[in-house]
């Protein structure tokens, strides 16, 4: 059997590597938006004899790397590690032709974190004022109602007239104030809450009538189930010599025909609603009312200030006016062959003349008929009456 002895030689020389620092990222000044960033940087790889650079490869969303280095750069909020892997081949030595990679770790600047507006519904306010950042706001959606003012630590706003319902939208701007990211600006929307819509009640008010009953009986709904058991209801009709109504709803037939019952419903003393409804009377026997006869009352007394007067008056119950029309009748009772007065119809003064009665009687008239009567006695006493001269 053969056997074959190979010796191998390892190089003396190490393998040459990519130092840690030999990666490094430089950021250039520039503007722009989170949606379009416009920040540019430059990757500066030092490369040591013996190799070259081959690529780049870079999975990170932040950094857009071509293969000369030149990067587009997309900020976190906040610093951040991104891993670059950097593939290169080995041109001279023992190790010439090798393709070898190392992985890089590079810090992304960070914006610093503008963070989110704070809305507070309750005191109407928002607060946004990021450090480091100059703020701006534009009313994107709604903006007329809506008025917002600056103060210290945010803004305050108002709502405008007919603001209730509607959608506002109020977009800030958060822009960079100083630094390699000066004027690099991120926004955000925020939703406005406004008040709800308020839907007006609405109120239905419907009658039932019963012509059995006499009634008029209303029902009155709310759109809202709002409490309506404080709810007055009003009762007019148009026609009262077909039906009269009462503040009940019961109706009286006075005669035939259409009568027009208009109801209004109020609650907390407001009109909410009104509806009308027609009650036919085709025809009826009306029950007249017996009506109540008029009784007249005729006194007759010696007048208060005068003693040789007399004074009537005539009352009427139930109490009225006393008709126009009515006349007085005066007569005297007396012994005719010696009368105790003379009397005076025209003034109703009467005389002592004698000793004796006399009775003055008053009839009262209307329209020829005898509607009442009084009397007054008068007694005349000798000590009455005057003196007769001494012939």
């Amino acid at each position: 059997m053969l056997k074959a002895e190979v010796s191998i030689t390892v190089p003396a020389d190490s393998k040459p590597e990519l130092t840690d620092g030999a990666l490094t990222l430089g950021v250039n000044s520039g503007a722009g938006t989170a949606a379009n960033a416009q920040i540019t940087g430059k990757l500066n790889l030092t490369v040591a004899s013996g190799m070259a650079f081959m690529r780049y490869e870079c999975n990170s969303e932040l950094l857009a790397i071509d293969n000369a280095g030149n990067c587009v750069i997309k900020p976190a909020a906040t610093d951040t590690e991104v891993s670059i892997t950097v593939h290169y081949v080995i041109i001279s030595g023992a190790y010439a032709g090798t393709v070898e990679s190392k992985e890089f770790v590079v810090t992304v600047r960070g914006l610093g974190g503008a963070g989110k507006p704070e809305l507070n519904e309750a005191s109407k306010t928002i607060a946004f004022a990021p450090a480091g950042y100059t703020v701006s706001y534009s009313v994107t959606s709604g903006g007329e109602y809506i008025e917002l003012t600056a103060k210290e630590g945010g803004y305050s706003y108002e709502f405008k007239p007919q603001a209730n319902g509607k959608e506002i939208k109020v977009t800030f701007t958060a822009t960079v104030s100083s630094g390699v990211y000066a004027g690099y600006n991120t926004t955000v929307t925020l939703d406005i809450p406004t008040p709800p819509v308020v839907v007006p009640t609405e109120y239905t008010l419907t009658l039932a009538v019963d012509y059995a009953a006499k009634t008029v009986t209303p029902t009155l709904e709310a759109s809202d189930g709002t409490d309506l058991s404080q709810a007055a209801f009003a009762y007019s009709v148009d026609d009262q010599s077909v039906i009269t109504i009462d503040q009940n709803g019961a109706f009286t037939v006075v005669g035939a025909g259409t009568a027009k019952v208009t109801v209004i419903a109020s609650l907390g003393g407001g009109k909410v609603a009104e509806a009308v409804c027609d009650i036919v009377v085709y025809s009826v026997e009306v029950e007249k009312p017996v009506p109540v006869p008029t009784v007249y009352t005729l006194t007759l007394k010696i007048d208060d200030t005068n003693e040789s007067k007399l004074v009537y008056e005539l009352t009427a119950n139930p109490s009225s006016d006393i008709p126009e029309g009515v006349t007085y009748e005066f007569t005297v009772t007396q012994d005719e062959t010696s009368p105790a007065i003379r009397f005076d119809e025209a003034t109703l003064t009467f005389e002592k003349i004698a000793d004796g009665t006399a009775t003055v009687t008053v009839i009262a008239k209307l329209n020829g008929e005898v509607i009442a009567t009084a009397d007054m006695e008068i007694t005349v006493t000798a000590s009455e009456l005057p003196t007769p001269p001494i012939e």
